[in-house]
């Protein structure tokens, strides 16, 4: 039985290795592939509008007060996307997609702490 994401990823070059395949393969386990692709869908549109700057998002102010200014967020209730902008191209570059239900500043300053972020 093939997963959703990997249905995902044969229509999307790199989903495998996305910041949000976490969140799309807990819901389609859990809610089903229906839910799962419409979780997908929602966050993609939103990310898709972000990198034509079609919306206006702020600083991370979790990672803003310890010091990090070049980190974004970009709220999709519920979730959470954090993002860089690559000057040079000024292409969106996305970290991290998490449930903002669970407790955000403790996940990204272990993130930092790790230096996976």
């Amino acid at each position: 039985m093939r997963s959703i994401l990997q249905d995902l990823s044969d229509n999307q070059p790199g989903w495998r290795t996305s910041p949000f395949n976490e969140i799309v393969e807990y819901y389609g386990i859990r809610a089903g592939e229906t839910v799962a692709r419409n979780i997908f869908n929602k966050i993609n549109k939103e990310i898709e509008l972000l990198a034509m700057d079609e919306i206006k998002t702020k600083v991370s102010p979790e990672l803003k007060d310890i010091g990090i200014n070049d980190i974004y967020q970009l709220s999709i209730n519920p979730w959470i996307v954090y993002y860089k902008i690559i000057e040079e191209n000024k292409n969106v570059k996305i970290l991290l997609v998490l449930d903002g239900r669970r407790n955000i500043e403790r996940i990204l300053i272990g993130k930092v702490i790790d230096n996976k972020l």
